[in-house]
């Protein structure tokens, strides 16, 4: 037996001619449909349950999928809060949810500014961004530290201000899961996350385009 060595040029990603590179990115979105992995999808349900549990309101069953039918179904303390419309609505959303979160007065807290920084859980990152809170505010991402805490509270409030009940706002986030973890799907076959991965890889390509 031998052992026959073939000497292979390596190539960058931007190194590559164009059929080379679209061949690359092919090769790319088939490795993520393959693994199954959505980045952030744990962090994005986990959103959705500390909104829940802040709010006393119990998430009694639900069914959430990308592309699928999904829904959530909210159980309130038996109060007639789930009835709830307008200004009452918001009232209560501002008492049970919100005021816990609020910077509180009597200290210097805002710069006026966002600041930056890299939240990595295994081989994922993504910047975040985060104030120095004005006194009375709702601080960025209370319920987790994941981005995804201000989107359920802001669409939360818009649902009510559009005049659906408690019930209806807090199970209209289901919809709001899925349009985010769509999202992230649909950001992982990108051609960006694509050039992203390899950058941070340090992936390297025959001339032809395959993964070395």
């Amino acid at each position: 037996m031998r052992t026959i060595v073939t000497r292979v040029k390596a190539y960058k990603l931007t190194e590559l001619k164009k059929t080379a590179r679209e061949r690359a990115f092919s090769d790319y979105q088939n490795m993520m449909d393959a693994s199954g992995e959505v980045p952030w999808q744990d962090e994005l349900l986990d959103s959705l349950k500390e909104l829940y549990a802040a709010a006393n309101v119990k998430m009694r069953d639900w069914q959430l999928g990308a592309y699928s039918y999904s829904y959530v179904k909210a159980e309130f303390p038996r109060d007639g809060a789930a009835d709830l419309r307008g200004s009452r609505a918001l009232a209560w959303i501002e008492n049970n949810l919100l005021a816990q979160f609020r910077a509180p007065f009597g200290l210097n807290t805002s710069d006026g500014n966002l600041h930056s920084s890299t939240e990595t859980r295994g081989r994922k990152s993504r910047k975040v961004w985060r104030r120095w809170y004005t006194p009375g505010a709702v601080k960025e991402c209370p319920l987790t530290g994941y981005c995804a805490d201000m989107d359920y509270i802001e669409d939360l409030i818009k649902s009510v201000k559009e005049g659906r009940t408690l019930k209806e706002a807090f199970e209209d986030l289901a919809a709001v899961y899925v349009k985010l973890l769509e999202g992230e799907i649909e950001y992982q076959r990108s051609e960006e996350a694509f050039k992203d991965w390899a950058s941070a890889n340090d992936t390297e390509f025959q001339h032809n385009g395959e993964r070395i």
